[in-house]
Protein backbone atom coordinates (compact mmCIF):
# COMPACT_ATOMS: atom_id res chain seq x y z
CA UNK A 1 0.00 0.00 0.00
CA UNK A 2 0.96 3.09 -1.10
CA UNK A 3 1.91 5.90 1.49
CA UNK A 4 2.14 9.68 0.08
CA UNK A 5 4.91 12.32 1.95
CA UNK A 6 3.52 14.89 -0.29
CA UNK A 7 0.53 16.52 -2.44
CA UNK A 8 1.72 15.73 -6.12
CA UNK A 9 2.81 11.97 -4.76
CA UNK A 10 -0.91 11.53 -3.53
CA UNK A 11 -2.67 13.78 -6.64
CA UNK A 12 -0.76 11.23 -9.09
CA UNK A 13 -1.91 7.92 -6.99
CA UNK A 14 -5.33 9.02 -7.94
CA UNK A 15 -5.31 8.83 -11.44
CA UNK A 16 -2.97 5.69 -11.78
CA UNK A 17 -3.45 2.08 -10.72
CA UNK A 18 -1.69 0.45 -7.82
CA UNK A 19 -1.63 -3.46 -8.45
CA UNK A 20 -0.48 -5.25 -11.42
CA UNK A 21 1.65 -2.74 -13.71
CA UNK A 22 0.73 0.68 -12.88
CA UNK A 23 -1.10 1.44 -16.12
CA UNK A 24 -3.11 4.70 -15.98
CA UNK A 25 -6.90 4.79 -15.74
CA UNK A 26 -9.17 5.23 -18.76
CA UNK A 27 -12.67 6.52 -18.19
CA UNK A 28 -14.43 3.19 -19.31
CA UNK A 29 -12.55 1.57 -16.72
CA UNK A 30 -13.15 4.27 -14.11
CA UNK A 31 -16.97 3.13 -14.34
CA UNK A 32 -20.50 4.55 -14.86
CA UNK A 33 -21.06 7.45 -12.88
CA UNK A 34 -17.54 9.37 -13.74
CA UNK A 35 -19.01 9.00 -17.72
CA UNK A 36 -21.13 11.69 -19.37
CA UNK A 37 -24.32 9.47 -20.64
CA UNK A 38 -24.68 11.63 -23.30
CA UNK A 39 -24.01 10.41 -27.16
CA UNK A 40 -21.64 11.88 -29.05
CA UNK A 41 -21.13 11.44 -32.88
CA UNK A 42 -17.37 10.78 -32.60
CA UNK A 43 -16.75 8.18 -29.64
CA UNK A 44 -14.17 9.14 -27.48
CA UNK A 45 -13.64 7.61 -24.16
CA UNK A 46 -12.72 10.97 -22.72
CA UNK A 47 -16.31 12.53 -23.22
CA UNK A 48 -18.84 10.21 -24.11
CA UNK A 49 -20.09 6.24 -22.32
CA UNK A 50 -22.90 5.77 -25.10
CA UNK A 51 -22.15 6.17 -29.14
CA UNK A 52 -23.97 7.22 -31.49
CA UNK A 53 -22.09 5.30 -34.28
CA UNK A 54 -22.01 1.52 -32.86
CA UNK A 55 -19.15 -0.58 -35.01
CA UNK A 56 -18.89 -4.30 -35.04
CA UNK A 57 -15.89 -4.39 -33.03
CA UNK A 58 -18.11 -2.52 -30.48
CA UNK A 59 -20.83 -5.56 -30.94
CA UNK A 60 -18.03 -8.22 -31.18
CA UNK A 61 -17.13 -6.69 -27.06
CA UNK A 62 -20.60 -6.97 -26.38
CA UNK A 63 -21.12 -10.27 -27.58
CA UNK A 64 -18.06 -11.78 -26.20
CA UNK A 65 -18.84 -9.84 -22.55
CA UNK A 66 -21.75 -10.39 -20.08
CA UNK A 67 -24.91 -10.74 -21.38
CA UNK A 68 -24.48 -9.81 -24.99
CA UNK A 69 -24.44 -13.37 -26.26
CA UNK A 70 -27.06 -15.22 -24.46
CA UNK A 71 -29.09 -12.36 -25.93
CA UNK A 72 -27.58 -13.37 -29.41
CA UNK A 73 -27.72 -17.09 -29.30
CA UNK A 74 -29.74 -18.17 -26.95
CA UNK A 75 -33.01 -17.33 -28.96
CA UNK A 76 -31.21 -19.66 -31.78
CA UNK A 77 -30.61 -22.54 -29.62
CA UNK A 78 -34.17 -22.95 -28.56
CA UNK A 79 -35.68 -22.90 -31.98
CA UNK A 80 -33.70 -25.76 -33.53
CA UNK A 81 -33.03 -27.72 -29.93
CA UNK A 82 -36.06 -29.80 -30.48
CA UNK A 83 -35.91 -30.92 -34.21
CA UNK A 84 -38.83 -30.71 -36.75
CA UNK A 85 -40.49 -33.57 -38.46
CA UNK A 86 -41.19 -34.20 -41.99
CA UNK A 87 -44.95 -34.52 -43.68
CA UNK A 88 -45.92 -35.64 -47.46
CA UNK A 89 -48.24 -32.79 -48.59
CA UNK A 90 -50.32 -35.01 -50.45
CA UNK A 91 -50.85 -37.12 -46.44
CA UNK A 92 -50.02 -34.02 -44.03
CA UNK A 93 -51.67 -35.62 -41.04
CA UNK A 94 -49.11 -38.27 -40.60
CA UNK A 95 -45.32 -37.75 -40.00
CA UNK A 96 -43.50 -38.99 -42.52
CA UNK A 97 -41.00 -41.32 -40.20
CA UNK A 98 -38.70 -42.67 -42.54
CA UNK A 99 -38.32 -39.28 -44.58
CA UNK A 100 -38.06 -37.36 -41.03
CA UNK A 101 -34.92 -39.71 -39.92
CA UNK A 102 -33.37 -38.94 -43.05
CA UNK A 103 -33.51 -35.20 -43.39
CA UNK A 104 -32.56 -35.21 -40.01
CA UNK A 105 -29.20 -37.04 -40.36
CA UNK A 106 -28.58 -34.77 -43.13
CA UNK A 107 -29.48 -31.89 -40.97
CA UNK A 108 -26.97 -32.88 -38.04
CA UNK A 109 -24.29 -33.69 -40.46
CA UNK A 110 -23.85 -31.35 -42.97
CA UNK A 111 -26.13 -28.09 -41.99
CA UNK A 112 -26.62 -27.87 -38.23
CA UNK A 113 -23.21 -26.27 -37.44
CA UNK A 114 -22.46 -24.20 -40.04
CA UNK A 115 -26.62 -22.73 -40.43
CA UNK A 116 -26.36 -22.21 -36.84
CA UNK A 117 -23.31 -19.82 -36.67
CA UNK A 118 -24.79 -17.91 -39.99
CA UNK A 119 -27.65 -17.50 -37.77
CA UNK A 120 -26.00 -16.27 -34.67
CA UNK A 121 -23.71 -14.19 -36.56
CA UNK A 122 -26.53 -12.19 -38.50
CA UNK A 123 -28.00 -11.60 -34.94
CA UNK A 124 -25.09 -9.96 -34.21
CA UNK A 125 -24.13 -7.81 -37.31
CA UNK A 126 -27.36 -7.73 -39.04
CA UNK A 127 -26.38 -9.82 -42.06
CA UNK A 128 -24.53 -12.71 -43.01
CA UNK A 129 -23.63 -15.10 -46.48
CA UNK A 130 -24.16 -18.60 -46.53
CA UNK A 131 -21.81 -20.33 -49.06
CA UNK A 132 -23.49 -23.15 -50.80
CA UNK A 133 -21.18 -25.68 -52.45
CA UNK A 134 -22.69 -26.66 -55.47
CA UNK A 135 -21.37 -30.13 -57.62
CA UNK A 136 -21.21 -28.27 -61.02
CA UNK A 137 -17.86 -28.09 -61.70
CA UNK A 138 -17.11 -24.44 -61.61
CA UNK A 139 -15.61 -22.04 -60.32
CA UNK A 140 -17.31 -20.03 -57.23
CA UNK A 141 -16.59 -16.32 -58.86
CA UNK A 142 -18.94 -17.20 -62.02
CA UNK A 143 -22.61 -17.72 -62.03
CA UNK A 144 -24.79 -20.97 -61.25
CA UNK A 145 -26.27 -21.64 -64.21
CA UNK A 146 -27.41 -25.22 -63.45
CA UNK A 147 -29.77 -24.67 -60.24
CA UNK A 148 -30.34 -28.38 -60.10
CA UNK A 149 -26.73 -29.24 -58.91
CA UNK A 150 -26.64 -31.06 -55.44
CA UNK A 151 -25.32 -28.78 -52.40
CA UNK A 152 -22.18 -30.54 -51.19
CA UNK A 153 -20.92 -28.44 -48.25
CA UNK A 154 -22.19 -25.46 -46.76
CA UNK A 155 -20.05 -22.62 -45.02
CA UNK A 156 -20.85 -18.81 -43.15
CA UNK A 157 -18.48 -16.53 -44.23
CA UNK A 158 -16.48 -14.75 -40.99
CA UNK A 159 -17.25 -11.11 -41.30
CA UNK A 160 -13.35 -10.64 -41.30
CA UNK A 161 -13.29 -12.89 -44.65
CA UNK A 162 -14.81 -9.57 -46.65
CA UNK A 163 -13.06 -6.99 -47.62
CA UNK A 164 -16.37 -5.56 -50.25
CA UNK A 165 -19.96 -6.02 -51.20
CA UNK A 166 -20.83 -5.52 -54.92
CA UNK A 167 -23.86 -4.20 -55.89
CA UNK A 168 -25.09 -4.79 -59.60
CA UNK A 169 -25.39 -1.80 -61.53
CA UNK A 170 -27.42 -0.64 -64.54
CA UNK A 171 -25.45 0.53 -67.73
CA UNK A 172 -24.54 4.27 -66.62
CA UNK A 173 -22.79 2.92 -63.78
CA UNK A 174 -25.61 3.37 -61.05
CA UNK A 175 -26.67 1.11 -58.85
CA UNK A 176 -29.95 -0.28 -59.85
CA UNK A 177 -33.69 -0.54 -57.54
CA UNK A 178 -34.07 -2.57 -56.02
CA UNK A 179 -30.42 -3.22 -54.56
CA UNK A 180 -29.33 -6.88 -55.65
CA UNK A 181 -25.70 -8.08 -54.02
CA UNK A 182 -23.62 -9.13 -57.46
CA UNK A 183 -21.01 -10.84 -55.77
CA UNK A 184 -18.68 -11.11 -52.84
CA UNK A 185 -14.73 -9.72 -52.52
CA UNK A 186 -12.68 -12.06 -49.66
CA UNK A 187 -9.74 -11.05 -48.22
CA UNK A 188 -6.74 -11.62 -50.72
CA UNK A 189 -4.33 -12.04 -47.77
CA UNK A 190 -6.66 -15.49 -47.04
CA UNK A 191 -7.71 -16.55 -50.07
CA UNK A 192 -5.20 -14.80 -52.58
CA UNK A 193 -6.05 -14.73 -56.19
CA UNK A 194 -9.41 -16.60 -55.61
CA UNK A 195 -11.22 -13.80 -53.82
CA UNK A 196 -14.85 -13.63 -55.42
CA UNK A 197 -18.27 -15.42 -54.83
CA UNK A 198 -21.09 -14.86 -57.21
CA UNK A 199 -24.21 -13.97 -55.64
CA UNK A 200 -26.06 -16.85 -57.15
CA UNK A 201 -23.70 -19.51 -55.06
CA UNK A 202 -24.71 -17.62 -51.44
CA UNK A 203 -27.81 -17.65 -48.99
CA UNK A 204 -28.14 -14.07 -47.46
CA UNK A 205 -29.34 -14.47 -43.94
CA UNK A 206 -30.50 -10.85 -42.67
CA UNK A 207 -32.02 -10.26 -39.39
CA UNK A 208 -34.45 -7.06 -40.63
CA UNK A 209 -34.15 -4.11 -39.82
CA UNK A 210 -34.74 -0.62 -40.72
CA UNK A 211 -31.69 -0.48 -43.17
CA UNK A 212 -31.44 3.65 -43.83
CA UNK A 213 -27.56 4.44 -44.02
CA UNK A 214 -26.62 4.40 -47.18
CA UNK A 215 -24.85 1.18 -48.43
CA UNK A 216 -21.16 1.73 -50.08
CA UNK A 217 -20.45 -1.96 -50.13
CA UNK A 218 -17.76 -2.37 -47.66
CA UNK A 219 -18.41 -5.29 -45.22
CA UNK A 220 -19.74 -2.97 -42.53
CA UNK A 221 -22.47 -1.60 -43.64
CA UNK A 222 -25.91 -1.62 -42.34
CA UNK A 223 -27.33 -4.48 -43.88
CA UNK A 224 -30.54 -5.82 -41.57
CA UNK A 225 -29.99 -4.92 -37.71
CA UNK A 226 -27.75 -6.01 -35.10
CA UNK A 227 -30.15 -7.30 -32.04
CA UNK A 228 -27.47 -5.66 -29.90
CA UNK A 229 -27.65 -2.05 -31.25
CA UNK A 230 -30.88 -1.16 -29.88
CA UNK A 231 -30.19 -2.23 -26.27
CA UNK A 232 -26.50 -1.31 -26.49
CA UNK A 233 -27.16 2.05 -24.63
CA UNK A 234 -28.92 -0.44 -21.37
CA UNK A 235 -26.06 -3.18 -21.85
CA UNK A 236 -23.30 -0.31 -21.66
CA UNK A 237 -24.52 0.84 -18.06
CA UNK A 238 -25.16 -2.32 -16.88
CA UNK A 239 -21.35 -3.57 -17.31
CA UNK A 240 -20.59 0.27 -15.76
CA UNK A 241 -22.59 -0.27 -13.13
CA UNK A 242 -21.26 -3.48 -12.79
CA UNK A 243 -17.11 -2.65 -12.47
CA UNK A 244 -18.55 0.58 -10.45
CA UNK A 245 -20.36 -1.43 -7.96
CA UNK A 246 -17.64 -3.71 -7.49
CA UNK A 247 -14.79 -1.76 -7.10
CA UNK A 248 -16.97 0.38 -4.72
CA UNK A 249 -17.89 -2.90 -2.39
CA UNK A 250 -15.09 -4.48 -2.98
CA UNK A 251 -12.82 -1.43 -1.36
CA UNK A 252 -14.33 0.20 1.05
CA UNK A 253 -17.39 -2.38 2.24
CA UNK A 254 -19.95 -0.80 0.90
CA UNK A 255 -19.83 2.78 2.15
CA UNK A 256 -18.24 6.12 0.76
CA UNK A 257 -14.45 6.67 2.33
CA UNK A 258 -14.13 9.74 3.91
CA UNK A 259 -10.84 11.31 5.77
CA UNK A 260 -9.98 12.15 9.52
CA UNK A 261 -6.86 14.45 8.64
CA UNK A 262 -4.68 15.28 11.52
CA UNK A 263 -4.53 18.69 13.25
CA UNK A 264 -1.41 20.29 11.84
CA UNK A 265 -2.12 18.97 8.23
CA UNK A 266 -1.39 21.77 5.68
CA UNK A 267 -3.91 23.66 3.71
CA UNK A 268 -2.03 22.15 0.46
CA UNK A 269 -2.58 19.21 1.33
CA UNK A 270 -6.04 19.54 3.12
CA UNK A 271 -7.20 20.48 -0.77
CA UNK A 272 -5.23 17.52 -2.89
CA UNK A 273 -6.82 14.99 0.23
CA UNK A 274 -10.63 16.19 -0.12
CA UNK A 275 -10.31 17.02 -4.01
CA UNK A 276 -9.41 13.25 -4.94
CA UNK A 277 -12.26 11.81 -2.43
CA UNK A 278 -14.64 12.05 -5.84
CA UNK A 279 -12.59 9.85 -7.74
CA UNK A 280 -11.46 7.28 -4.69
CA UNK A 281 -14.32 5.26 -4.61
CA UNK A 282 -13.63 4.05 -8.65
CA UNK A 283 -10.01 3.96 -8.36
CA UNK A 284 -8.30 2.58 -5.44
CA UNK A 285 -8.24 2.62 -1.20
CA UNK A 286 -5.37 5.27 -0.78
CA UNK A 287 -2.97 5.61 2.40
CA UNK A 288 -2.05 8.90 2.97
CA UNK A 289 0.95 10.76 5.05
CA UNK A 290 1.43 9.63 8.40
CA UNK A 291 -1.21 10.88 10.39
CA UNK A 292 -4.47 10.17 7.90
CA UNK A 293 -6.94 7.52 8.61
CA UNK A 294 -9.56 6.07 6.23
CA UNK A 295 -12.47 4.85 7.25
CA UNK A 296 -16.10 4.17 5.87
CA UNK A 297 -19.32 6.78 6.15
CA UNK A 298 -21.59 3.31 6.49
CA UNK A 299 -24.79 5.80 6.90
CA UNK A 300 -24.25 5.96 3.23
CA UNK A 301 -24.47 2.78 2.10
CA UNK A 302 -28.22 2.78 1.89
CA UNK A 303 -27.72 5.54 -1.04
CA UNK A 304 -24.97 3.25 -2.52
CA UNK A 305 -27.41 0.24 -2.99
CA UNK A 306 -27.08 -0.81 -6.66
CA UNK A 307 -30.23 -3.06 -6.77
CA UNK A 308 -32.84 -0.56 -7.89
CA UNK A 309 -30.80 0.40 -10.66
CA UNK A 310 -29.90 -2.88 -11.66
CA UNK A 311 -33.69 -3.35 -11.73
CA UNK A 312 -34.28 -0.65 -13.75
CA UNK A 313 -31.82 -1.86 -16.61
CA UNK A 314 -33.01 -5.11 -16.96
CA UNK A 315 -37.04 -3.85 -17.27
CA UNK A 316 -35.27 -1.63 -19.95
CA UNK A 317 -33.33 -4.31 -21.44
CA UNK A 318 -36.22 -6.77 -21.58
CA UNK A 319 -38.20 -4.21 -23.67
CA UNK A 320 -35.89 -3.75 -26.31
CA UNK A 321 -35.10 -7.90 -26.56
CA UNK A 322 -36.81 -10.93 -27.15
CA UNK A 323 -36.39 -12.14 -23.56
CA UNK A 324 -38.93 -11.48 -20.68
CA UNK A 325 -37.24 -9.47 -17.75
CA UNK A 326 -37.55 -13.05 -15.69
CA UNK A 327 -36.02 -15.16 -18.32
CA UNK A 328 -32.80 -12.38 -18.25
CA UNK A 329 -32.03 -13.21 -15.35
CA UNK A 330 -32.03 -16.85 -16.23
CA UNK A 331 -29.74 -16.44 -19.62
CA UNK A 332 -26.76 -15.82 -17.01
CA UNK A 333 -26.97 -19.95 -16.50
CA UNK A 334 -28.24 -20.92 -19.21
CA UNK A 335 -31.35 -21.61 -17.78
CA UNK A 336 -35.03 -20.22 -19.10
CA UNK A 337 -36.76 -19.80 -15.64
CA UNK A 338 -39.09 -17.25 -14.67
CA UNK A 339 -43.30 -17.44 -14.45
CA UNK A 340 -45.12 -19.95 -16.65
CA UNK A 341 -46.46 -16.13 -18.49
CA UNK A 342 -42.97 -15.42 -19.19
CA UNK A 343 -41.86 -18.55 -20.53
CA UNK A 344 -44.98 -18.56 -22.64
CA UNK A 345 -44.50 -15.37 -23.92
CA UNK A 346 -40.36 -16.42 -24.70
CA UNK A 347 -41.65 -19.40 -26.43
CA UNK A 348 -44.12 -17.71 -28.37
CA UNK A 349 -41.27 -15.59 -29.64
CA UNK A 350 -39.20 -18.77 -30.43
CA UNK A 351 -41.71 -20.22 -32.44
CA UNK A 352 -41.78 -17.04 -34.55
CA UNK A 353 -38.21 -17.21 -35.01
CA UNK A 354 -38.50 -21.02 -36.16
CA UNK A 355 -40.89 -19.61 -39.23
CA UNK A 356 -37.60 -17.46 -40.04
CA UNK A 357 -35.27 -20.41 -39.84
CA UNK A 358 -37.86 -22.67 -42.05
CA UNK A 359 -37.40 -20.61 -45.23
CA UNK A 360 -33.03 -21.13 -45.36
CA UNK A 361 -33.49 -25.20 -43.73
CA UNK A 362 -36.00 -25.97 -46.22
CA UNK A 363 -34.05 -24.73 -49.61
CA UNK A 364 -31.21 -26.32 -48.08
CA UNK A 365 -32.61 -29.56 -47.33
CA UNK A 366 -33.39 -29.95 -50.81
CA UNK A 367 -30.09 -28.67 -52.12
CA UNK A 368 -28.43 -31.75 -50.23
CA UNK A 369 -31.26 -34.54 -51.23
CA UNK A 370 -32.01 -32.97 -54.73
CA UNK A 371 -33.28 -35.60 -56.74
CA UNK A 372 -33.35 -38.42 -53.77
CA UNK A 373 -36.66 -37.70 -52.99
CA UNK A 374 -39.76 -38.37 -54.79
CA UNK A 375 -42.64 -36.99 -52.64
CA UNK A 376 -43.36 -33.11 -52.29
CA UNK A 377 -42.96 -32.49 -47.99
CA UNK A 378 -43.22 -29.89 -46.04
CA UNK A 379 -41.08 -29.36 -42.65
CA UNK A 380 -42.90 -28.87 -39.47
CA UNK A 381 -40.65 -27.81 -35.72
CA UNK A 382 -41.25 -29.64 -32.94
CA UNK A 383 -42.60 -27.46 -29.92
CA UNK A 384 -39.68 -25.56 -28.68
CA UNK A 385 -41.35 -25.38 -25.04
CA UNK A 386 -39.36 -26.72 -22.43
CA UNK A 387 -42.33 -27.80 -19.56
CA UNK A 388 -41.92 -28.63 -15.74
CA UNK A 389 -41.41 -31.85 -14.03
CA UNK A 390 -45.10 -31.19 -12.70
CA UNK A 391 -46.49 -30.41 -16.22
CA UNK A 392 -44.53 -33.06 -18.18
CA UNK A 393 -46.79 -35.09 -14.99
CA UNK A 394 -49.84 -33.64 -15.40
CA UNK A 395 -49.98 -33.93 -18.76
CA UNK A 396 -49.39 -37.31 -19.14
CA UNK A 397 -52.22 -37.98 -16.22
CA UNK A 398 -54.53 -36.04 -18.70
CA UNK A 399 -53.51 -38.15 -21.65
CA UNK A 400 -53.63 -41.57 -19.71
CA UNK A 401 -57.18 -40.45 -18.77
CA UNK A 402 -58.36 -39.60 -22.70
CA UNK A 403 -56.72 -42.75 -23.66
CA UNK A 404 -58.87 -44.51 -21.47
CA UNK A 405 -61.90 -43.07 -22.00
CA UNK A 406 -61.27 -43.89 -25.98
CA UNK A 407 -60.75 -47.55 -25.48
CA UNK A 408 -63.75 -47.35 -23.45
CA UNK A 409 -65.59 -45.56 -26.10
CA UNK A 410 -64.33 -47.88 -29.10
CA UNK A 411 -62.99 -44.90 -30.59
CA UNK A 412 -58.94 -46.01 -30.39
CA UNK A 413 -57.81 -49.11 -29.69
CA UNK A 414 -55.02 -50.02 -27.49
CA UNK A 415 -52.62 -50.62 -30.41
CA UNK A 416 -53.38 -47.48 -32.25
CA UNK A 417 -52.68 -45.78 -29.13
CA UNK A 418 -49.11 -47.74 -28.81
CA UNK A 419 -48.36 -47.38 -31.75
CA UNK A 420 -49.02 -43.03 -31.86
CA UNK A 421 -46.51 -43.63 -29.03
CA UNK A 422 -44.12 -45.52 -30.42
CA UNK A 423 -44.51 -48.47 -29.01
CA UNK A 424 -44.82 -52.15 -30.00
CA UNK A 425 -48.28 -53.46 -30.10
CA UNK A 426 -49.40 -55.52 -27.42
CA UNK A 427 -48.99 -59.46 -27.67
CA UNK A 428 -52.29 -61.50 -27.61
CA UNK A 429 -51.64 -62.89 -23.53
CA UNK A 430 -51.54 -58.83 -22.80
CA UNK A 431 -54.50 -58.21 -24.95
CA UNK A 432 -56.60 -60.62 -23.02
CA UNK A 433 -55.48 -59.28 -19.83
CA UNK A 434 -56.49 -56.29 -20.87
CA UNK A 435 -60.04 -56.95 -21.80
CA UNK A 436 -60.50 -58.48 -18.53
CA UNK A 437 -59.67 -55.62 -16.53
CA UNK A 438 -61.93 -53.67 -18.50
CA UNK A 439 -64.70 -55.79 -17.55
CA UNK A 440 -64.13 -55.85 -14.05
CA UNK A 441 -63.58 -52.03 -14.21
CA UNK A 442 -67.14 -51.71 -15.82
CA UNK A 443 -68.25 -54.06 -13.51
CA UNK A 444 -67.17 -52.32 -10.65
CA UNK A 445 -68.71 -48.93 -12.24
CA UNK A 446 -71.83 -50.06 -12.77
CA UNK A 447 -72.51 -51.60 -9.43
CA UNK A 448 -71.16 -48.46 -7.76
CA UNK A 449 -73.49 -46.20 -9.54
CA UNK A 450 -76.50 -48.75 -8.74
CA UNK A 451 -75.79 -48.73 -5.15
CA UNK A 452 -74.90 -44.90 -4.99
CA UNK A 453 -71.34 -45.24 -3.29
CA UNK A 454 -69.59 -43.09 -5.86
CA UNK A 455 -70.35 -41.18 -8.94
CA UNK A 456 -68.21 -41.70 -12.26
CA UNK A 457 -65.37 -39.44 -12.83
CA UNK A 458 -65.74 -37.05 -15.59
CA UNK A 459 -63.06 -37.06 -18.17
CA UNK A 460 -61.38 -34.24 -18.89
CA UNK A 461 -62.34 -31.86 -21.60
CA UNK A 462 -60.46 -31.55 -24.09
CA UNK A 463 -60.18 -27.92 -24.56
CA UNK A 464 -57.82 -28.57 -21.44
CA UNK A 465 -55.44 -30.92 -23.28
CA UNK A 466 -55.82 -28.91 -26.35
CA UNK A 467 -54.81 -25.57 -24.58
CA UNK A 468 -51.61 -27.49 -23.13
CA UNK A 469 -50.30 -28.95 -26.29
CA UNK A 470 -50.70 -25.14 -27.72
CA UNK A 471 -48.33 -23.67 -25.24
Amino acid sequence: MAVFNNTDDLVKHVITKTWNNGVSYTPKELGFPNNTPNASKKKTEANSLFAVKITDTDRREKYERGIGGAIVDKIIDDALKNGFTINIISTPEEPEKALTKTLTRVYKEKIELELGKALKWARLYGYNFLLMGRKDGQDLSTSLSNRSAKVEYIKAIPRNWITEIVYRKDEAGYRVIPEEVEKVNLNPGIFGKNTVIHASRLMMIVNPGLEEDYITGSPNDTIGCSVLDRPFNVISVIDHMLWSAGQTMWRVGGGLLGLDLPPDATPEDRDAALDSLGDINAKTVLAFPDGYKANVLNTASAVLNPAPYFESAIVQLAGVTEYPKSILYGLATGAVTGSQLDRSTYYSKVVVKQNWISNFLVELLKGFTNGDLKNEWELTWNSPYELTEKEKLEIKKIQSEIDYNRVNSYTETPDEIRTRDGRPELTQEQLTLLKLVQTKGKEGTMSGAANGSREPREAPSTIVHQSLNLI
